[in-house]
């Protein structure tokens, strides 16, 4: 609703209403604060940089890039009046993207001032570098206009670095002085959490929420009081609450996707729905801020969960434009290829990951997934023997997929010490169905090129007993039935999705709009495989 301002100009009316919105931001009204800053920019004085400059970090400081951005298209190109006030803001901008590198090259176009050690205070927070990050946050506290402010990332930076109790000292005058301060109670609130303290928590957020009951920041401080507590349904209902109010922060989009996923995996009943939920949540987050890299990477780990590799497609591209690099990223990039089939196509980049992270077991049972794929059943076995040798909970699964690579390479005498090698240590973390079967079916393709198909067959069929969705034995099984001249096609449809060789044998032996992209799969993930010339002649017959 527009203010009264009588005998106001427009531009008068403006800056008064920013005014306010900043006062507000500062409190941690958003709600206010986002009405006045809209009833500002409805009468924004034309070609008044400061102006813009002043709303466009009101916005980033509301989590509103979006709005930002809109807002610092008026600013334009050309000279500045005021370089580093827009040096400032631009580094802000970069710091609600996580580019850190950025921020401090834009920071250095203003001279030294508070405000910019504030900036400093949180690049350096972004760059987990505690020591500079407190020093300028009790710096820039000094000044009075930035004290809330600086006390705040202050007390959310102990929390943060595992020093809960001295997190809510910084924050303790200002809560005494006015403990209905959405932004100083939100703050106070995570402070205490941290300490354990959660009916303290909950009840200094209650205070606030009495004079501010749908104000979003307390909301999202509310459920973070759960989420910490893993009370995960606790904390998704305050999230829900907060996102009704006001769905542009991102990091309230980005942990209620989290929190959705978490209680997915207790509440059997609501499962497919919570999934749904954190999937939405989630690239709501990545809408706001598309190089937001927790709400990426959890999206991306969400894909692989549940075998969405077209959405992980999409993410990684994200991933990729954004330049966001790390262990974590190679991890579930490594994942999403085996589950896209990729083969020797994906061999080059998961290998560059194992020598980026010569510890990490996991990413070499994936680089032997994609040699298996791909194949290449001896480099496979090596690359999980590596696997083997190195701290992961895989190391039966590449034990037993290394046993398995033997027999389809014919390394008959390599089987069964492979097989004893896999049962050793299992007395205190017995095989799983899958790693039995695979045992199973080292020796079923041992008996497959000695002839002895009966044998072969009773190998597979048990191990399908012991794991009934095994596509290396639906695979097996599906070669027996094509030997006694019975319908495969079941079988190897079956073996499919987690099995290119079946890809190839599907995309050779039917007919169909599907043909053309299977054979292009196959030849991209097994050029070297057996239907590796048989598929590019079938191929000369596709679209170029």
């Amino acid at each position: 609703m527009a203010r009264n301002f009588t005998d106001a100009t427009p531009a008068e009316r403006a800056w008064a209403e920013l005014l306010i919105a900043l006062s507000e931001v500062v409190q941690g009204d958003t709600l206010g604060a986002a009405e006045a800053l809209g009833q500002a920019e409805a009468s924004a004085p034309p070609g008044d940089e400061l102006f813009d400059i002043e709303v466009a970090e009101a916005w980033l400081a509301l989590g509103r890039l979006d709005a930002a951005e809109r807002t610092m298209t008026r600013l334009g190109t050309g000279v500045s009046t005021d370089a580093g006030r827009r040096g400032l803001l631009y580094a802000r901008r970069a710091l609600a993207m996580g580019d850190a590198d950025t921020a401090e090259a834009m920071a250095r176009l203003a001279e030294a001032s508070p405000r910019r050690t504030l900036v400093e205070a949180e690049i350096a927070t972004l760059r987990n570098d505690a020591d500079v990050a407190i020093g300028h946050y009790q710096l820039a506290a000094q000044n009075p206009d930035l004290a809330i402010e600086a006390m705040s990332g202050l007390s959310e930076l102990y929390v943060r670095t595992g020093r809960a109790s001295e997190a809510l000292a910084p924050v303790e005058p200002l809560l005494a002085r006015d403990p209905t301060f959405p932004r100083v109670a939100a703050v106070a609130a995570y402070a205490l959490a941290a300490q354990g303290d959660r009916e303290r928590a909950l009840s200094t957020l209650a205070t606030a929420l009495a004079a501010h009951p749908r104000e979003p920041a307390l909301l999202a401080a509310q459920a973070r009081v759960f989420f910490r507590a893993e009370q995960w349904q606790s904390a998704l209902e305050a999230y829900r609450r907060a996102m009704e109010v006001d769905d542009h922060d991102v990091e309230v989009a980005t942990e209620r996707g989290i929190a959705a996923r978490r209680l997915s995996s207790t509440d059997t009943a609501q499962h497919d729905a919570l999934i749904e939920e954190a999937r939405t949540a989630l690239a709501r987050a990545i809408e706001l801020v598309p190089a937001h890299r927790q709400a990426l990477v959890e999206l991306l780990d969400l894909s692989n969960d549940t075998r969405d590799v077209t959405r992980g497609a999409t993410v990684i591209a994200g991933i990729d434009e954004a330049s966001i690099t790390g262990h974590d990223i190679d991890l579930l990039r490594a994942r999403h290829l085996v589950l896209t089939l990729a083969g020797a196509s994906g061999v080059a980049a998961v290998r560059a990951a194992c020598e980026r992270h010569a510890d990490d077991g996991e990413l070499r049972v994936r680089l032997g997934q994609l040699q298996y794929q791909a194949e290449q059943w001896n480099d496979a076995a090596d690359a999980f023997y590596a696997a083997s040798t190195r701290e992961t909970p895989l190391r039966h699964f590449a034990l037993a997929m290394r046993a398995l690579s033997f027999g389809r390479a014919r390394r008959e005498p390599s089987i069964e010490p492979a097989i004893d090698m896999l049962h050793v240590g299992t007395s205190t973390a017995p095989l799983t169905p899958t790693e039995e079967a695979y045992a199973d079916l080292s020796r079923a393709w041992m008996e497959w090129h000695n002839e002895a198909f009966g044998r072969a067959s009773i190998f597979a069929r048990q191990a399908l007993d012991r794991d009934p969705s095994n596509a290396e034995a639906m695979l097996l099984l599906g070669y027996v039935d094509a030997l006694q001249r019975r319908d495969a096609t079941e079988r190897m449809r079956g073996a499919m999705p987690t099995s290119l060789e079946a890809v190839g044998w599907i995309a050779l032996h039917t007919e169909g709009e599907a043909r053309c992209e299977g054979l292009g799969r196959y030849v991209r993930g097994a050029p070297e495989g057996r239907y590796g010339q048989d598929a590019r002649r079938a191929q000369a017959g596709c679209p170029q």
